[in-house]
C-alpha cells in the first residue's frame, strides 16, 4: 500500500519532530582516539514526519534538492536518516521498521 495512505490511516503522526539524545561521541566520530569514544555527546534535530502502525514506526524525511538520481540522494542522507531513526527509537520507544525519503523533485516515496 502507498505510504501517503499509510500515514493518513495512521491515527499516531508527529510532525516536525524536534529531539535531544545522549550518544557515544565514537558513532560520529570513529576517529577519535579509545578514551574519548565513549563520551557523550548531545545530538539534537528535527524530523519532517513519522507515524506508527501496528508492527512499529515509519520515519519519513521530505527533500527538495534538485536531484534526481535516487541512488544519490539515499547516499547523501543515508547517515542523516539513521541517526533520525535511533533518535526517534530512544523517544517514542518503538521500534523504525520503515524509512523513506520523499523527494519533491522527482515526487515520489524512496525506501531506504
Amino acid at each position: 500500500e502507498d505510504v501517503g495512505k499509510r500515514l493518513l490511516k495512521s491515527n499516531d503522526v508527529y510532525k516536525e519532530y524536534e529531539f535531544s539524545v545522549l550518544k557515544n561521541a565514537g558513532e560520529f566520530y570513529p576517529e577519535l582516539p579509545e578514551d574519548l569514544k565513549n563520551e557523550k555527546i548531545v545530538v539534537q534535530g528535527k524530523f519532517d514526519c513519522a507515524f506508527i502502525e501496528s508492527d512499529g514506526a515509519v520515519l519519513i524525511d521530505y527533500k527538495t534538492d534538485k536531484i534526481t538520481d535516487e541512488e544519490t540522494l539515499v547516499s547523501i542522507y543515508e547517515g542523516q536518516l539513521d541517526v533520525y531513526k535511533a533518535a526517534l527509537e530512544e523517544c517514542i520507544e518503538i521500534p523504525v521498521k520503515e524509512i523513506y525519503i520523499y523527494s519533491f523533485k522527482i515526487g515520489k516515496f524512496i525506501k531506504i
